[in-house]
C-alpha cells in the first residue's frame, strides 16, 4: 500500500503511513495539498498559489501564509528527512513529486476510463478487459469531487472545484452509460438495471438515465417497477423543474403498461442518450490560480449564484437538481419548419433547439454551442452573448433555438457541446457534451466553414432584444420571438 493515500471523490480523505484519516491543521493546508496533487503534472509559482488561497491579504502576507502551510504540511507528511519527498519546492516554485510513494483516486478513476476511450475510439463496444476498468471506475465514484469541501472567499480555488467536479462527473456518466448499453446488449438486464439507477442518482432529471431503467426493469419481467419508476420520474420534473416528461418517455410508459416490451424493440443503442466523454483536460476549460477577481460585486454574484446554494427538497435530487438555477434538459437538430433530424447535406440549413428549466430566474445567462468533428477540432463556436447586446434572462421552461442559415462542413460525422452559463461564462450551470450527432453529406467538399450565417432564436425566453450575428446586410432576417 502507497505510504501517502488521497482519496477526492466524495470528500477528502487523506491517510498516510498505513494509519488512519489525518487531520491536517487548517482547511487551506487541505486545500493546498489537494490542488497540487491533482495539478501534479506541473510546477507553480508561489505567489499564484498565495494569491488563489489569500485573494484578500497583501502580497507579502499571502506569501507568509503559504510559507506556513508548506512547512505545516512537509512537517505531517515527513517530507523533511526523506529522500523522495512528496513535495518538491523552490522559493519560486512548488510541485508535487511524481515519484513519490501516493496513490489518487482521481488518478486512477480517469486512467480507467481513458483505457476504454483508447481502446474502443471509434465504437460503442467493451471488451471483457475494458469492461472490468469500466466497472472499477464506477467503483471508484464515491461522489462529488470534494464534495462538502470548501474554502470562503476563495473564488479562483472555487471555480478550479466545480470545474474538476463537473470533468470527473461526465467521466462517471460516460463509463455508467457504456456499462447500461453493454449489459442490455447481453441480455443482462439485473445488471443495466443497476447501473441505470446509479446515473439516475447522480443525474435525477436526465430523463433517458430514467427511459434505461425503465427499459431494464420492463425488460426482466419487472413491469410494475418500470411504472413506478415513470411516476418517480414524473414527481422529480415536476416538484423540482415544474415540467412534464418528455413525449419519448411517456411514450415508452404507455407501452409498457399496454403491450409490453421486448429486446428487439427497444435498444439502448436507439434510443438512450448519445453520451461522449473526451477525457483529454485541455478538451475543457481549467482555471488556474492565476485567475484574479477584478471586482468585488462580480464576486459577490458569482457565490451567490453557484451550485450548492439553495436548499432541497427531495433526498434523490438533493446535490444536482436544487443546486442548479438552470439545467438542460434536451437537445434537438431540426430542420426548417421543425422536423427533427440526424443528416443534413453540406450547405443546407440547420436548427438546434435546446431545452431548459429553471428553478429560479436566472439573470445574465448565456448559452454556448460547439459543433465538434470525430477528431476533436471545433468546426463552429457560437454562443448567446455573441448574438445580443442586452441580458438573457431566463424564468421557468423554455427553449432557445439557433438558426444556422447554411452550415457548410466536410462530409462526416458531428457531435455537439451545449452549456448553460453564467454571463461571461464566469460560471458554469449546466454543461452536456455531446448529446447528438450529426452526419453531413456531400455534395460539398471543402474545408468547414468557420461563421455560417447564423442567429439565435428564443422561445418563452425574456430578453430584451436580438441581433443577427454574422448575418450579411442582403440576407439580414430579424429574430422571431415565439411565445410558448
Amino acid at each position: 500500500m502507497p505510504h501517502l493515500v488521497l482519496s477526492l471523490l466524495g470528500g477528502i480523505q487523506i491517510n498516510y503511513r498505513f494509519a488512519d484519516y489525518i487531520q491536517l491543521r487548517t482547511n487551506k493546508a487541505r486545500a493546498l495539498l489537494a490542488y497540487l496533487v491533482v495539478e501534479r503534472d506541473n510546477p507553480h509559482r508561489r505567489e499564484a498559489l498565495a494569491t488563489m488561497l489569500w485573494p484578500d491579504r497583501p502580497a507579502r502576507a499571502a506569501r507568509t501564509s503559504l510559507r506556513q502551510e508548506l512547512y505545516s504540511l512537509r512537517k505531517v507528511l515527513s517530507d523533511r528527512d526523506s529522500e523522495n519527498p512528496f513535495l518538491l519546492y523552490s522559493n519560486q516554485e512548488i510541485q508535487f513529486n511524481l515519484e513519490s510513494d501516493h496513490w489518487l483516486d482521481v488518478a486512477d478513476f480517469l486512467s480507467l476510463i481513458n483505457t476504454h476511450r483508447s481502446h474502443h475510439p471509434y465504437n460503442n463496444s467493451v471488451c471483457e478487459d475494458c469492461l472490468k476498468k469500466l466497472e472499477a471506475a464506477v467503483e471508484l465514484y464515491k461522489g462529488d469531487f470534494m464534495s462538502g469541501f470548501s474554502i470562503p472567499n476563495c473564488l479562483s480555488y472555487e471555480w478550479w472545484q466545480l470545474n474538476r467536479q463537473e470533468i470527473y462527473h461526465q467521466a462517471a456518466i460516460y463509463a455508467l452509460t457504456k456499462l447500461v448499453a453493454y449489459y442490455e446488449s447481453q441480455h443482462n438486464y439485473f445488471m443495466m438495471s443497476s447501473y441505470a439507477q446509479k446515473k439516475v442518482e447522480l443525474e435525477p432529471w436526465r430523463e433517458s438515465a430514467h427511459r434505461q431503467r425503465m427499459r431494464a426493469l420492463a425488460l426482466s419481467g419487472q413491469r410494475g417497477q418500470a411504472l413506478q419508476q415513470y411516476e418517480t420520474c414524473r414527481n422529480i420534473l415536476i416538484q423540482e423543474l415544474g415540467v412534464e416528461p418528455e413525449a419519448e418517455t411517456t411514450r415508452l410508459y404507455n407501452q409498457i403498461r399496454d403491450v409490453g416490451l421486448l429486446p428487439e424493440f427497444e435498444t439502448v443503442s436507439r434510443l438512450s442518450e448519445q453520451t461522449s466523454y473526451v477525457a483529454n483536460e485541455q478538451a475543457r476549460q481549467c482555471f488556474t490560480p492565476s485567475t484574479t477577481v477584478k471586482r468585488v460585486s462580480e464576486k459577490t454574484q458569482h457565490e451567490q449564484s453557484l451550485p450548492g446554494c439553495q436548499a432541497s427538497r427531495t433526498s434523490s435530487a438533493k446535490n444536482h437538481i436544487s443546486s442548479k438555477p438552470g439545467i438542460i434538459m434536451g437537445v434537438q437538430f431540426l430542420m426548417p419548419g421543425g422536423s427533427p433530424t440526424s443528416e443534413i447535406s453540406s450547405g443546407q440549413p440547420l436548427w438546434i433547439e435546446i431545452r431548459y428549466s429553471t428553478r429560479q430566474p436566472v439573470l445574465d445567462a448565456t448559452f454556448g454551442l460547439s459543433i465538434v468533428s470525430q477528431d476533436g477540432q471545433v468546426c463552429f463556436e457560437s454562443s448567446t452573448e455573441d448574438a445580443i447586446n442586452s441580458p438573457l434572462n431566463l424564468n421557468g421552461a423554455g427553449k432557445v433555438r439557433l438558426i444556422i442559415k447554411r452550415l457548410e462542413l466536410m462530409e462526416g460525422q458531428y457531435d455537439i457541446d451545449i452549456g448553460l452559463f453564467q454571463a461571461k461564462m464566469l460560471s458554469t450551470y449546466d454543461f452536456v457534451r455531446y448529446p447528438q450527432k450529426l452526419s453531413v453529406l456531400p455534395p460539398l467538399q471543402s474545408r468547414a466553414v468557420l461563421h455560417p450565417p447564423h442567429w439565435w432564436e428564443y422561445i418563452n425566453t425574456c430578453s430584451v432584444q436580438s441581433e443577427t450575428n454574422n448575418e450579411p446586410d442582403s440576407d439580414r432576417k430579424p429574430t422571431n420571438f415565439v411565445q410558448s
